[in-house]
């Protein structure tokens, strides 16, 4: 479920200049309501298309107040998200036309839109959910778990369809880094646990091409890639309904297996469930690839996951973000011992963990599965 833009760091307080960055983060959320309510509307997709005045932009975008929405853009002018001709007409800027236009294929609305629908209003209760120590997802009951939630996601139109393109874009790159960096040229077996969209096996798909990738999700997922995953990997792609909590001994076991963003949505119990049958499913010599964004040892930073662990903490039960050296305690308490980090978030990435199985023994006890 994750994960937080990048974009959105904290820059260096200067003491000088203390009041004025306090003041800034104190009326932050006003910039980010203007935009959202901007791609709510769709304006950048009406502005797109023809240069146009408040009033005009009132009447085609069947908004009653010329007065809101000339505020609105007077705004957005401000952000540098709308620009003004000399007639009072606005009109698009480069960048608005590259990442604002639901048509442009750099698009980022559906990221814009999960952040407004499912973080947005959690967030005004992020003391809540410290004070009791439970998630706060807006329209969810306090008491359901992180299934429930996703499936909770799925029942609403359109909610689901906007979740999975955000998460594709949150994944933006991660699959490429992962071929160069995990060394996966032999790798001609993969399986993406948890693969949502299909954005990590996608991209390892074009960087590997003798490989074969089998994604594993559930149905609302397995069912938004069929209709939107590209034919020309027909062959070296499937797609399985399946889930990630149970072990499926049909399966043949892979080359490498890939859990891109998920450990770090779920508890303690649940992680280890997930990282057994994973492990399971490697044959002896492959690689287990874990992708999640790494907290500092002092917790003081990056600030993309010191922001996405309290996103964690309002939406999932028990969910969170680790330091390098959590994540070898708990890999390791699961009798994994072969660990390579790679740190690669600061390059705009989620930062790698790389676990080798070894050869002669297989750590797990499969009996219970």
């Amino acid at each position: 479920m994750k994960q937080v833009d990048s974009s959105s760091t904290v820059p260096a307080v200067q003491k000088a200049d203390a009041l004025s960055h306090l003041t800034s983060l104190t009326n932050g959320y006003i910039l980010s309501g203007i935009l959202f309510s901007a791609v709510e509307l769709k304006l950048f997709d009406l502005i797109n298309e023809s240069c146009v005045s408040a009033s005009e932009l009132a009447a085609i975008s069947g908004c009653l107040s010329t007065s809101g929405i000339e505020r609105l853009l007077y705004a957005l002018l401000n952000m540098g998200l709308v620009e003004v001709d000399p007639d009072k007409k606005f009109f698009l800027p480069e960048t608005s036309k590259k990442f604002l236009v639901t048509t442009a294929e750099t698009c980022i609305v559906p990221a814009i839109l999960h952040h407004y629908q499912h973080s947005y209003i959690p967030f005004h209760k992020l003391s809540t959910a410290i004070r009791s120590g439970t998630p706060q997802p807006q329209g969810y009951e306090q008491s359901r778990a992180n299934s429930e939630l996703y499936e909770t996601l799925a029942s609403r139109v359109g909610e689901y369809e906007i979740f999975m393109k955000a998460m594709n874009l949150f994944s933006s790159g991660v699959g490429k880094r992962m071929a160069e960096l995990a060394s996966l040229s032999d790798a001609l077996e993969i399986y993406d646990i948890g693969g949502g969209g299909a954005q990590v096996s996608l991209e390892l798909l074009e960087k590997l091409p003798n490989s074969r990738i089998t994604l594993l999700d559930r149905k609302e997922a397995i069912d938004y890639v069929r209709l939107n995953f590209r034919k020309d990997f027909v062959g070296r792609f499937r797609c399985l309904e399946g889930d990630m909590f149970a072990f499926d001994p049909q399966l043949p076991q892979a080359d490498a297996v890939v859990l891109s963003a998920v450990l770090g949505d779920w508890d303690y119990e649940k992680r280890c469930q997930i990282l057994k049958n994973s492990w399971a499913y490697l044959r002896p010599g492959g690689k287990l690839i874990i992708s999640e964004t790494l907290l500092y040892e002092d917790k003081s930073g990056p600030a993309n996951a010191i922001f996405l662990s309290l996103y964690v903490l309002l939406l999932t039960q028990g969910g969170g973000n680790f330091s390098e050296s959590e994540w070898r305690e708990f890999l390791k308490s699961q009798n994994i011992s072969n660990i390579q980090i790679i740190r690669d978030s600061e390059n705009g990435f989620r930062d790698l963990i790389i676990c080798t199985k070894p050869i002669a023994t297989d750590s797990f006890d499969l009996s219970n599965t």
